[in-house]
């Protein structure tokens, strides 16, 4: 039931009224517009949407309000499908009167022809928010793509399997193909199945999360991918949602990270210096292997303790000194001692600071390296330079003078033979002989001791040579030295000069007996013996191998370091003036270095000596002993050539050989040779010739003599070894030699044992 004043609102006029007022208060945007889009009616909420009033809406069309006019649908299609089907719907962009973008959504309708309604709101709010969406939505997939990351659901009920296209290609299954859950486990590489199954059962039992990483096999090329996926159990829904990440590349370099690091840590352990690492509190951080053996602890029992856990407090309040100035920016580089077991060690020390990534002092770095062995080496090898040097002076003197003994030995022979035994001059000639046979001798001993005589070596056993010399020794020492030998049985030979060997055992055996002014006990013993590492790494200068020893020990007063460090230097004695030359022991080391071998010597104050001398063990059978022709039957009527570019020397073997009844023809030097080759062609039984001549030596004279005599032997003659006719010192097999200075007989000797082969 109305009233009638309601009645009269909507009857006539005052229905009209009504529909007026409720288009002009109505929140939506309503207007007319005619055929042509140009406004005819507004309202008040679409002046108020577009910020214009009713005028100037009302002088515009609906196309000039269009954000981008043509570009978007409900343009000016919007309007002819409005004009042709009498209804449109559409959402467009529209210019507010502030020039900012909004959007309007737009309900049209034709009420008559050429006459047309439309409704509109604005949905700014709601499209901004869309877009937004929209924006988000595709970051979030760009996001995937970058980051090989993809999302998946599994409906436990169907076993249907949704997919991000990033699920598909990691697990190389073309993108929108179907995936089911037995599917994606077939793709899983068996290894990693068991595990992959046990992590799903855990999830959906409440047991722990699901994340767990494997090995898929790609279905379309095989290739291997490591990924990681995490995942969470709807219950009410019975569905797994999860993310999945291709971990590939990123666990391909943590493994060729722990795989550098591996590497890094076994370099730094298994260096053989000490390296170590320490924080601004000077606490070690870390240390290699080599530190913590040295330290005696731990790599655990180190990390963590200052210096003044590990050492005396002097040590560590020194070491903490230089720690502070390493700190402050400084290097520091020092050498210093330290005991260790009982042993003084020197070690050699370099600290750096370590910085952070700004530059901050955050530690340092230490490396610090034991140099005991290498100071010793250093040494040796300085003592081994100034017995070389020593040596080359001696090798050169021994020749010059062993020329100017050659004559004086020889005449002093000579005169004595021709002389009645009983002449006054034969006392003289005595006293010249005893000096000259001194000199040689002591110039045989400058030639051993730097290693320029020449050994005729031929395979020999030290015990046959001790037993020879046993009875010979006892009546050389004083009666209060006991003589014992304990010589193995089965001991092997060397390759050895006889000559020299005997050298060596009369000076050991004499050194050893002046050790002992009170008499003592002399042990000469023999063994057979392997050289190894362990002796090599002591004895740089020793070979490894098969040798036999010869040990000399005596109960004497024995040596301190210091004579002990010298003892085989030439010149060096510990006897008064005039009681000794200082070279016994030069010699023998000499000879036995020229022998391959090595002598070592290990003395305490009054607790005796041992000389070892190692000498290389060879294969064979020893030589029997050489025995000499007489000495009554040394002359010969044979045709001789005799080289020598001392004049003294030459004219001596000429005398000596003339006399003994051989035809003589002497010659200064190698040219004269081969000029006299020119109109001399009468052969010679025999070639006398020096080594060490001008223009040609010794050897290289004989060759071209044999071009004319190819059966011309030869005898050499010189006062040091050259490597013309030897090798390091050692006569190569069937040449003859003769050491000067020589005597007359010992030259027609060789000369005659020659010519008799």
């Amino acid at each position: 039931m109305t009233t009638d004043g309601s009645r009269d609102i909507l009857d006539g006029d005052g229905q009209a009224a009504l529909l007026r007022l409720l288009v002009e208060r109505s929140p939506h945007g309503v207007f007319l517009v005619d055929d042509t889009g140009r406004y005819l009616y507004v309202n008040a909420a679409a002046c108020q949407m577009t910020g214009r009033d009713r005028d100037d809406l009302l002088s515009r069309s609906i196309f000039e309000m269009r954000a981008a006019p043509g570009s978007v649908a409900g343009d000016s299609d919007h309007f002819e499908h409005l004009r042709r089907e009498g209804h449109a719907v559409g959402e467009m962009p529209y210019i507010h009167a502030d020039g900012s973008r909004r959007w309007w959504r737009v309900e049209a309708v034709r009420i008559e022809d050429g006459l047309y309604a439309g409704f509109t709101t604005d949905v700014t709010d709601r499209h901004e928010l869309v877009e937004q969406l929209r924006r988000e939505r595709s970051r979030f997939e760009r996001a995937q793509g970058l980051s090989n990351v993809g999302w998946w659901e599994i409906d436990l009920e169907t076993g249907r399997v949704l997919a991000s296209d990033e699920i598909h290609d990691i697990y190389g299954v073309p993108r929108g193909a179907p995936v089911d859950l037995a599917l994606a486990q077939s793709l899983v590489a068996p290894e990693d199945r068991p595990a992959l199954d046990e992590a799903l059962d855990d999830l959906l039992g409440g047991r722990r999360p699901y994340d767990v990483t494997y090995t898929v096999i790609q279905r379309d090329s095989g290739a291997r991918r490591r990924v990681r996926s995490r995942a969470e159990y709807d219950s009410e829904r019975r569905t797994v949602f999860g993310v999945l990440t291709d971990v590939t590349e990123y666990t391909g370099a943590l493994e060729a990270a722990s795989r550098r690091e591996a590497q890094l840590r076994a370099i730094f352990d298994s260096a053989g210096d000490f390296i170590y690492l320490k924080d601004r509190d000077l606490r070690y951080t870390h240390a290699n292997r080599a530190a913590t053996d040295y330290l005696g602890r731990s790599h655990e029992e180190v990390v963590g303790c200052t210096d003044f856990d590990l050492f005396p407090p002097e040590v560590a309040e020194e070491i903490r000194t230089t720690d502070r100035q390493v700190l402050a920016g400084q290097r520091d580089r020092g050498r210093f001692v330290r005991r260790q077991g009982g042993e003084e060690r020197v070690l050699e020390t370099v600290k750096v600071p370590m910085h952070d990534e700004d530059g901050e002092v955050v530690g340092l770095c230490g490396v610090t390296r034991d140099i005991t062995e290498l100071r010793r080496l250093e040494e040796q090898l300085r003592q081994a330079q100034k017995m070389e040097a020593v040596g080359r002076l001696a090798g050169g003197l021994a020749h010059d003078f062993n020329n100017l003994l050659t004559p004086i030995l020889g005449y002093t022979a000579l005169a004595s033979e021709a002389l009645a035994q009983d002449h006054p001059l034969q006392h003289d000639l005595g006293a010249i002989d005893r000096a000259a046979v001194r000199a040689r001798d002591l110039t045989a001993n400058l030639l051993a001791f730097s290693r320029k005589q020449v050994l005729d070596r031929r395979v020999v056993s030290l015990n046959d040579i001790i037993q020879e010399m046993e009875d010979m020794l006892r009546r050389l020492l004083r009666e209060d030295v006991t003589v014992r030998c304990r010589l193995a049985p089965d001991l092997g030979v060397v390759r050895g000069d006889v000559a020299q060997l005997h050298n060596v055992l009369i000076n050991l055996a004499v050194n050893a007996a002046d050790a002992m002014p009170d008499g003592g006990l002399l042990t000469i013993e023999t063994q057979n013996v392997e050289l190894g590492e362990e002796y090599l790494r002591d004895h740089q200068e020793a070979q490894g191998g098969p040798h036999v020893l010869l040990a000399v020990t005596d109960t004497g007063r024995g040596m301190d370091p210091e004579t002990r460090q010298r003892v085989f230097e030439p010149f060096f004695t510990t006897k008064p003036v005039d009681e000794g030359t200082g070279l016994g022991l030069a010699t023998v080391h000499g000879i036995v270095k020229q022998h391959g071998g090595s002598i070592e010597v290990y003395s305490e104050l009054d607790h005796g000596t041992t000389f070892k001398v190692y000498l290389p063990r060879v294969e064979g059978v020893a030589a029997e002993t050489e025995h000499h022709a007489p000495t009554d039957h040394l002359e010969g009527d044979e045709r001789l050539l005799v080289v020598e570019d001392d004049e003294a020397v030459r004219q001596l073997a000429t005398a000596v050989l003339v006399k003994a009844g051989y035809e003589v023809v002497a010659v200064d030097s190698p040219s004269a040779v081969l000029r006299m080759l020119e109109h001399e062609l009468e052969p010679f039984a025999l070639l006398v010739t020096d080594v060490v001549m001008p223009g040609m030596n010794g050897a290289q004279l004989h060759r071209a003599l044999t071009d004319v005599w190819p059966d011309l032997p030869a005898l050499y003659m010189s006062g040091y070894t050259s490597n013309v006719i030897a090798h390091h010192g050692v006569l190569a097999e069937g040449l003859k030699f003769i050491q000067k200075p020589f005597l007359p007989v010992e030259l027609l000797r060789r000369v005659r044992e020659i010519l008799d082969e």
